[in-house]
């Protein structure tokens, strides 16, 4: 799930729900938040992220 926070609040801007159950892997967490990228294109863009987003190659990416 992708938010935009704006005025102390979170506005819902994209999901995906997977089929199967557990933490994601880096495939899977491009899958979502790349649709995003595209729309906030040249917006500044800050992810904070629990603790399922740990992969280096994701903040690499």
């Amino acid at each position: 799930m992708i938010s935009l926070a704006w005025k102390k609040r979170a506005i819902l801007l994209y999901w995906k729900i997977f089929a199967h159950k557990g933490a994601s892997n880096l495939t899977e967490q491009k899958a979502v938040i790349r649709p995003v990228i595209g729309l906030l294109k040249g917006q500044k863009i800050m992810i904070t992220a629990d603790r399922e987003f740990h992969s280096i190659f994701l903040s690499h990416w």
